[in-house]
């Protein structure tokens, strides 16, 4: 009974990992998600154990997604190939538009994917800048009082997204937005 009590709760600390796919023989995996119905399944399009040394994913030159295995294995994925992917323990999304926004490219790290989604993506300044959409399949945006209000209509919520100072540049501000988000559009249960 003990043991049963354990192995449950050891599930359900690691259930939100990106890890934790159904057929994983490995205890870390990380891997990409082709389209947008894998992503929300969670259910990788093609993955690989993390569990030897060289076993890896990640962003290499030109935003090409890099995995490789200790056995030599090894796959890319163009950018705007994949829908988003997972290094093992953190999710991103890929998003282009050349239209609005000024063209935002690349992958942006999920923050937050509870109520409105929060990303980061680092920038050339060396700093990181925030993002949000209304879901995973709206656009990204910057995180900004201006796109809130084009995007929400809750007045009370508004009011309080505009008493918070630099949006998309603190971790702390866009983990608030979410909160409040949360605040004023309770997830129907």
């Amino acid at each position: 009974m003990k043991s049963i009590f354990t192995l449950l709760l050891f599930s359900l600390l690691f259930s939100s990992f990106c890890i934790a796919q159904k057929d994983a023989p490995c205890a870390q995996k990380a891997g990409v998600y082709k389209n947008y119905s894998d992503f929300i399944l969670n259910s990788f399009s093609d993955s690989i154990c993390l569990t030897n040394k060289g076993d890896n994913i990640r962003l290499g030159n030109n935003s090409v997604i890099k995995m490789s295995s200790s056995t030599g294995d090894k796959k890319t994925y163009p950018l705007g190939e994949i829908f988003a992917y997972c290094d093992g323990k953190d999710k991103y999304r890929y998003f282009y538009d050349d239209k609005n926004e000024g063209g935002l490219l690349g992958y942006f790290k999920i923050e937050n994917e509870k109520g409105i989604i929060i990303y980061s993506q680092w920038n050339l300044h060396g700093g990181t800048t925030y993002y949000f959409s209304k879901d995973f399949e709206s656009p990204v945006k910057t995180l900004s009082k201006l796109n809130i209000e084009r995007d929400y209509t809750n007045e009370d919520f508004i009011k309080e997204i505009k008493g918070l100072k630099e949006l998309n540049k603190k971790r702390e501000s866009a983990l608030q937005v979410s909160s409040l988000y949360n605040k004023y559009y309770p997830a129907i249960k």
